[in-house]
């Protein structure tokens, strides 16, 4: 590619397929750095920039998966790849609010949420939105996708309810979903709920005297 890009170094697909050959390398730097250069060249590129959206989301790079995505929406409003990338992006920022127009994008635009389910579930919790949590919640247990992580979400929903007994009952079905990473968590968030209804007690107990 030298030899090509010496003789004309303004073009953009050999400048990509550099950064492809970079990328397979490992050296993720130097993809990104060569996908800059092409976009200098050509700003409003979304081939490259859709490039960049993957590279940094992978990275966990998210304010800058973000700041491409958004380019790139600028263009292709109805990218429901390029949405659901700003998503998730948005939701590993913490950023869950702003996610949820992201997520009910994609949910217009493609329909498949596939892996959506959680995050999304989690977002309208923070959110307030407990009605729309959980709808996404029984559509997602529905589908068999995130079954685990639904169920816990259902369980702190329950718990901000005070509903713990109840919500003992949605982590112990988080934890028979066998997903190691969710079953260790609603594994302490049972032993919480416990600890919840003991304190609740003693301040009725409390309150009665």
């Amino acid at each position: 590619y030298a030899t090509a890009l010496s003789m004309d170094p303004n073009n953009i697909d050999i400048i990509e397929a550099v950064s492809r050959v970079e990328e397979k390398r490992g050296n993720t730097a130097e993809a990104v750095a060569w996908l800059e250069s092409g976009l200098s060249l050509d700003p409003t590129n979304t081939r490259l920039l859709k490039r960049l959206v993957v590279i940094s989301l992978n990275s966990q790079d998210y304010t800058r998966t973000v700041g491409y995505a958004d380019r790139v929406l600028a263009i292709e409003p109805d990218d429901a790849t390029v949405q659901r990338n700003r998503a998730l992006a948005l939701y590993q920022k913490g950023d869950k609010t702003e996610a949820i127009e992201s997520f009910e994008k994609v949910a217009v635009l493609d329909g498949k949420m596939d892996n959506l389910y959680g995050p999304m579930a989690d977002c309208y919790r923070a959110a307030g939105r407990d009605g729309d949590a959980l709808r996404v919640i029984n559509e997602g247990i529905e589908a068999g996708s995130q079954t685990a992580w639904l169920y816990s979400v259902w369980g702190k929903i329950l718990e901000d309810q005070k509903r713990f007994d109840e919500a003992i009952d949605k982590f112990n079905r988080a934890v028979a979903a066998n997903d190691q990473l969710w079953s260790d968590y609603a594994r302490k968030q049972i032993a919480r709920q416990n600890q919840l209804k003991k304190r609740e007690a003693m301040i009725a107990a409390q309150n009665g005297m």
